[in-house]
C-alpha cells in the first residue's frame, strides 16, 4: 500500500502542531467530557455471531465496554478543534470493534498517558485501546491485545549539526514523561556514546508539540518520539525539521489494554480485531490514517519485548 507522506529526507516537522483543545476534559479516569464521550459505536447488525456471547457477564449487564483514551496522541487519538469530537486510528478501530462484538465502546477520555494503564489495573475502565506499548513489565498489571506495530526515531531542526545518533552524545533529548522513551534514549546512549558525553534526557508532558517547542526554544537539541506520531506531523507542518539517523524499529507493539480480572473480554477483544484484520476493515483503517506500514497480520496477546 502506498503511504502519503514523503521520504524521510524531504520530510519536515511544524512546532505548530495540531491544535488539541483542552474542553474541560480532566484526568478523572472514569468520567468524561460529554461532547467526547457521546462517540461511540453502538450495536449496528454487523457483529460476528458467538462474539457478543462470549462477554463477561459483568459486562453484558452493564450494556457497555468503557474504553480509557488519550485526548492528545494524534493520529491515534485527538480532539478535534472543529467538532470536538475525539478521532483517530483507536477512535475509528474502537468503533468497528463495537460493530464486530455488537455491544456499545464508550469513550472515557484523560488527558494524562499515565492514567490509562492503572485506570484498567483497577476497573475503572475495562480496556485502553490507546496508542500503549505493550511492555513486559506492564504485563504484570493488564493483559495487552496486540494490534501496531512501531518505532522511533530522533528529530532536530534541520539547521543543527546533529546527523546520526552518535553525534546526539553530549546534547539534551526531549520526550514524555511516564512513557518507555527516556529509558530508550540511555539505552541508546549507552551503545554509541563511548567517551563521557552521555544523552541528556528532558523529560515533559507526552504531546510532540510540546517536546518541539522545547527545541525551538532551545532547551533541547532534538525530541525522540515514536515514527507514526513523528510521521502524521511530518505530514501536518511546515517548520523545518529533520529526522537525525534511522528510525528504530524492534518489534514493539501497541497493544489495547485490558483487566486481568476479565480473560474473556480480552479474548473477544482478540478475535473482534483479528476478524477486522480478516475482513479488510482495520487495513482500510490504517490506510486512511496513512499508518499502513504499522499493520500486523495476526492479533496477539502480551507478545511486546522490552
Amino acid at each position: 500500500m502506498s503511504s502519503p507522506f514523503r521520504s524521510p529526507r524531504a520530510r519536515r516537522l511544524g512546532g505548530a502542531t495540531l491544535l488539541i483543545a483542552v474542553l474541560g476534559l480532566t484526568a478523572a479516569c472514569g468520567g468524561s467530557d460529554e461532547s467526547v464521550a457521546e462517540t461511540k459505536a453502538s450495536p449496528s447488525g454487523k457483529a460476528v455471531a458467538g462474539l457478543y456471547d462470549q462477554l463477561p457477564q459483568s459486562i453484558k449487564d452493564k450494556g457497555r465496554i468503557d474504553n480509557i483514551v488519550v485526548n492528545n496522541y494524534p493520529p491515534f487519538e485527538f480532539v478535534d478543534e472543529k467538532t470536538t469530537e475525539l478521532q483517530g486510528i483507536d477512535i475509528d478501530l474502537a468503533k468497528r470493534l463495537g460493530e464486530v462484538i455488537g455491544i456499545e465502546i464508550k469513550f472515557n477520555p484523560t488527558s494524562e498517558f499515565t492514567q490509562l494503564v492503572p485506570s484498567v489495573q483497577t476497573g475503572r475502565a475495562d480496556m485502553g485501546l490507546s496508542g500503549t506499548l505493550d511492555k513486559p513489565e506492564r504485563q504484570g498489571s493488564v493483559d495487552f491485545v496486540d494490534y501496531f506495530k512501531t518505532g522511533t526515531q530522533f528529530v532536530a531542526p534541520e539547521a543543527s549539526e546533529l546527523t546520526d545518533h552518535a553525534s546526539l552524545c553530549g546534547k539534551t533529548v526531549v520526550t514524555g514523561s511516564g512513557t518507555s522513551y527516556p529509558d530508550e534514549i540511555e539505552k541508546i546512549s549507552a551503545e554509541v556514546c563511548t567517551g563521557g558525553d552521555k544523552i541528556k534526557v528532558l523529560s515533559v508532558q507526552p504531546v510532540l508539540s510540546v517536546m518541539l517547542q522545547q527545541v525551538k526554544i532551545g532547551r533541547a537539541d532534538a525530541a525522540f518520539w515514536a515514527t507514526d506520531s513523528t510521521n502524521y506531523e511530518l505530514s501536518k507542518n511546515s517548520d523545518k525539521f529533520k529526522l537525525v539517523g534511522e528510525a528504530i524499529f524492534t518489534g514493539k507493539l501497541y497493544g489495547a489494554s485490558v483487566n486481568k480480572d476479565l480473560p474473556e473480554l480480552r479474548d473477544v477483544i482478540q478475535k473482534g480485531l483479528q476478524a477486522m484484520v480478516e475482513d479488510g476493515s482495520y487495513s482500510e483503517i490504517l490506510k486512511k490514517w496513512g499508518q499502513e506500514v504499522g499493520a500486523v497480520d495476526q492479533i496477539s496477546i502480551n507478545k511486546g519485548v522490552a
